[in-house]
């Protein structure tokens, strides 16, 4: 019979040995299976992605403490937010955190440093209702509140903010007797009360406690400059600078000891390492100029000092007090039209051109607001009436003596008692008066 006939016939199989092991070993891993699923266990798809770990808070905080180190407290300041983050319960982060943002004001605008010092204060105040038992909390409490206290101009608070470090530093030492940080900062209060030997035998006994903290040297050193004893300030600046050598702050503290003893190229090399390191970790910092430009002015070098001055004001163009400075400087070396342009910004405020790009020479319009009359800003409004009574009127017709007789009624009212500003008001009065103009 033809084989097309059985074209749709199945024939039944042949029995083959090696078929029926493996068919075996289907029913036995199948049993198998059942078996796993039974007792609860996991069967895990394949080629699923391997589980990334969550970083924890204490590498968070590892790695802040190592960009403070390195100078970074920028990155310090956000990498301990994120600790906090991951740990919101956790008081020393909180406390860390605060003490960072603290240093870090030093390297901000007057405006910027009372928004920062107040974002301390509000994270330090959180730890305390967190934790009103941690020692570390009350003593980062008495360095934020007493660099509160000391901002230029914060004559009204000042007293009361200071009895009130001083408060939580004693709390602070309640709970733990030994802490070094409370001591020393208890002394940063008691030197910025003038309680001269208390603050610095707590001083002396922070640093004995732990000399291997840069806060304890830092501290000790600002009590010996504070009494003048400026070459043993140095000795403990040295000391904190070489458990924190790239905190600029520092150097520029060096380089102002240096400069009291009128040693000025040690002042000037430290002024440049402190510039060097900023320019190194990208910290737009006008600190270091500022302070090349006053030691160059003490020794008469009016023009570098200018240059300086004008190179920290490309870092902070908003500052009115850095025009104030560079003002100061024009006047000391007799160029009253430039000192007048300056003065002009800091006392009553000014729009100045600030290119933002050297490249496609990108120009924006700064506005500085100028700077209320009090005891940091005197001197450049006197200065400023000194010059507008030297220069009397320009060629072009403009009288200036209207302008000086209005600050120095402003100088009077404020000052009457003041033998240094009475004494230069009534110098700018006589020339004004012998230029036609009484006050």
């Amino acid at each position: 019979m033809p084989k097309d006939r059985y074209l749709f016939h199945q024939e039944t199989p042949r029995s083959n040995p090696y078929r029926v092991l493996i068919l075996f070993g289907l029913i036995v891993a199948g049993i198998w299976l059942i078996t796993q699923i039974g007792e609860d266990k996991l069967i895990e798809p394949l080629f699923q992605s391997t589980p990334v770990p969550t970083r924890t808070s204490r590498s968070f905080a590892e790695e802040a403490q190592a960009l403070f180190a390195a100078g970074d407290l920028e990155g310090a300041i956000n990498t301990y937010k994120e600790a906090q983050a991951s740990d919101p319960e956790n008081t020393l982060y909180m406390a860390e955190l605060a003490r960072i943002q603290v240093y870090s004001s030093v390297f901000l605008t007057q405006e910027e440093q009372i928004t920062r010092l107040e974002e301390a204060r509000n994270w330090i105040l959180s730890a305390e209702e967190i934790s009103s038992d941690d020692s570390m909390v009350f003593a980062v409490k008495t360095l934020v509140l007493d660099w509160i206290a000391t901002l230029p101009g914060n004559f009204e608070e000042r007293d009361l903010l200071l009895a009130e470090a001083e408060t939580a530093a004693n709390q602070a030492l309640n709970l733990d007797n030994e802490n070094p940080y409370a001591l020393a900062y208890r002394a940063e209060v008691l030197i910025d009360q003038q309680r001269w030997d208390s603050a610095e035998q707590n001083a002396i006994n922070a640093v004995n406690l732990d000399p291997g903290l840069m806060d304890t040297h830092r501290v000790y050193g600002y009590v010996l400059e504070s009494l003048s004893r400026y070459g043993q300030a140095i000795n403990e600046y040295e000391e904190a600078r070489k458990i924190n050598p790239n905190f600029t702050f520092l150097y520029i503290k060096l380089g102002q000891m240096y400069r009291e003893l009128d040693r000025y190229d040690e002042a000037l090399a430290h002024f440049a390492q402190a510039a060097e390191i900023n320019e190194r970790l990208e910290i737009d910092d006008p600190l270091p100029y500022r302070a090349i430009a006053k030691t160059y002015s003490q020794q008469g070098e009016f023009f570098i000092a200018a240059r300086n001055m004008e190179t920290a004001i490309a870092y902070d163009p908003n500052n009115a007090t850095l025009f104030g400075e560079l003002g100061v400087i024009y006047f000391k070396s007799r160029n009253y039209e430039a000192a007048l342009e300056s003065l002009h910004c800091a006392v009553d405020g000014c729009s100045v051109q600030q290119v933002i790009d050297l490249e496609i020479g990108v120009e924006v319009e700064t506005a500085i607001v100028g700077l209320d009359l009090n005891p940091v800003t005197a001197l450049y409004y006197y200065t400023y009436s000194s010059v507008l009574a030297a220069l009397h009127h320009e060629p072009s017709g403009h009288i200036y003596c209207p302008d000086a007789i209005e600050i120095m009624r402003e100088l009077r009212a404020t000052y009457p008692s003041d033998d240094l500003i009475m004494g230069i008001v009534q110098e700018n009065e006589t020339i004004c008066s012998l230029a036609g103009y009484s006050p």
